[in-house]
């Protein structure tokens, strides 16, 4: 119950339209696995880059 009271006035942000998503949210933790050699192509290449933007779109918010 305590967790709920805190909660429900955080699940949308007033200041943004709902379902907003931003770049900050969307590259961060991907460009760490990156640098991490994290990701792999399918024969198993260190991929050191990805077209980030493409990972989000807020196209079809209302």
């Amino acid at each position: 119950m305590d967790s709920q009271q805190y909660l429900s006035s955080r699940y949308a942000d007033t200041g943004r339209r709902w379902g907003q998503q931003d770049a900050a949210a969307w590259h961060g933790y991907p460009q760490f696995i990156l640098h991490a050699n994290g990701v792999k192509d399918a024969n198993g290449k260190t991929v050191t880059s990805l077209n980030l933007d493409s990972l989000y779109t807020n196209q079809f918010l209302p």
